[in-house]
């Protein structure tokens, strides 16, 4: 087994992260963090379709020549391909990292992240849509999701 399979095994693997781990960290900062975290990716993905208009203006690095004969100025164009180069790789470095994430969460961990995290339901509708689990039930697989998306971008506030 090489390296890249080895790194493949290792974070497919789904596990909850217990207690004693979350409670290192200071978990309502840290929740914190991860809703701005989503809120910039679910932005960068709206903004993706600027991308998508810039790409069929023929706004690409290979395409300079073209830019020039639509009348864009050199100070235009270099802003829309600095915009379109930063918002391409901020993108694709988040959206690898939910990738990853997606992998080692566990199925309860997916359906939080789905519900609370990415479309805002309330945890008493995530609750009821797993069989009326309590407060306490979903404690476990809140921290754990949250705190898994914290520490791969790198964003867990460790209490003081």
């Amino acid at each position: 087994m090489d390296d890249v399979e080895k790194y493949e095994k290792l974070y497919s693997e789904c596990y909850v992260l217990d207690k004693v781990i979350w409670d290192k960290y200071d978990m309502k900062l840290t929740k914190i963090n991860v809703v701005k975290i989503i809120q910039n990716y679910k932005e960068l993905k709206s903004k993706y379709i600027h991308l998508a208009v810039l790409n069929e203006l023929g706004l690409t690095a290979h395409n300079i020549e073209n830019i020039h004969s639509k009348n864009f100025s050199n100070n235009t164009f270099n802003e829309k391909i600095d915009i379109k180069i930063d918002l391409e790789n901020d993108l694709k470095f988040k959206a690898a990292i939910f990738d990853k994430l997606n992998n080692c969460f566990t199925e309860d961990e997916k359906q939080y992240y789905d519900y609370c995290l990415q479309n805002n339901k309330s945890e008493k509708y995530l609750r009821n849509h797993l069989g009326g689990l309590s407060k306490l039930g979903l404690l476990p697989i809140k921290n754990s999701c949250i705190l898994k998306i914290a520490l791969a971008f790198d964003k867990a506030v460790v209490k003081k």
